[in-house]
């Protein structure tokens, strides 16, 4: 099998010639306790490829959920990449060992198998945070030269990811008897003949990013959630106040005026008079400018609720609400009259 160099050394784990009579390249060889020192790299794996769907899952998910995806939702997606690496393992495995017969160098299957699962179960781990990434360089306003001059750039990156993380897992069952000094030395040797398979599967995988990208802006399944996380929020339309130990809301339009009480404020709405704890100046914050205006230190207005505004010199003036309630107007927040007229 011609992996980046390597093919299986067989079931007596024995060290072949480095090269077999057709001119195949073979593989490192594995010994048993080699295997029983690397199987824990198996359990860091997989928590690789759990935490990376994890971060994908919170840079992406739907702002107005709350939190991130539950639990078991991440499952079926991790679940349905190591399928998808799995068969091409297979496959690719299948494909080594049977040029091998026709080369008449047959090679055993089982370690071709777990060799060819070494190598996918590292684009396990990858593929999520390239596919998600590509996806966000999709959605911004680069334009497509850059955008393919990213990707062109990510190639050497990814592969190293590749290389560099396979070396430090599979090291200890793949150091070819010791002669293979350091992870490091691995890496060193499998960066150039890995180069052309990992090119293929990181195109396959930016090829798959910018078309669920495309799927997603041309109204596919995941624009519903992309258009929520743009659209704006909804202006209030009622004023949640607290009053007496007790948290109700009153709807804008109810509110006549609110004056200050000492350290409170007091709301007058067509339901009656509300006491809350709250300052005028706090409460003014909550409030949107185009319905309410402040025309004194210790008063605030609806605007719709004005009826007239009556001049009283010097910049100061009376202002006549729907209900009769006269309240004064001083010269500091004259702009209030200014904003009901052009209303008028």
């Amino acid at each position: 099998m011609i992996f980046p160099g390597f093919a299986a050394t067989g079931p007596g784990w024995r060290k072949p010639d480095r090269r077999d009579p057709s001119g195949a390249r073979v593989c490192l060889q594995a010994r048993p306790e080699d295997v029983r020192k690397a199987a824990p790299a198996w359990l860091r794996l997989w928590q690789a490829a759990l935490m990376a769907s994890d971060a994908v899952e919170h840079v992406s998910k739907d702002p107005g959920e709350n939190g991130a995806m539950a639990g078991p939702a991440r499952y079926p997606r991790i679940m349905l990449l190591l399928t998808a690496w799995s068969v091409i393992a297979v496959t690719f495995a299948a494909q080594g060992w049977w040029a091998a017969m026709l080369r008449g160098s047959p090679q055993p299957w089982w370690p071709s198998l777990g060799y060819s699962a070494a190598i996918f179960s590292v684009w396990v781990v990858l593929t999520e945070p390239v596919v998600a990434l590509v996806k966000r360089i999709e959605r911004s306003v680069l334009s497509r030269g850059r955008r393919l001059g990213l990707y062109i750039a990510g190639f050497p990156a990814v592969t190293a990811c590749h290389v560099w993380l396979f070396a430090m897992l599979y090291w200890p069952l793949y150091n070819d008897g010791g002669r293979i000094p350091s992870p490091l030395a691995m890496a060193e040797r499998m960066l150039v003949p890995n180069a052309h398979t990992n090119l293929i599967f990181y195109a396959g995988l930016v090829l798959i990013a910018v078309g669920e990208a495309v799927r997603e802006r041309n109204g596919g399944p995941g624009r519903d959630r992309i258009e929520r996380a743009h659209a704006p929020v909804p202006a209030p339309t009622r004023l949640r106040i607290r009053s007496r130990g007790r948290v109700r809301d009153v709807e804008f339009d109810e509110i006549n005026w609110i004056g200050a009480a000492g350290n409170y404020a007091e709301v007058h709405s067509s339901t009656g008079a509300h006491l809350i704890e709250e300052s005028l100046t706090a409460l003014a914050e909550r409030l949107p400018d185009g319905l309410f205006a402040r025309i004194h230190r210790r008063t605030i207005v609806r605007l719709q609720f004005i009826r007239e505004i009556r001049s009283q010199g010097r910049g100061d003036a009376l202002v006549r609400l729907a209900d009769g309630t006269e309240l004064r107007l001083s010269r500091r927040y004259r702009a209030a009259a200014a904003v009901w007229l052009r209303r008028e």
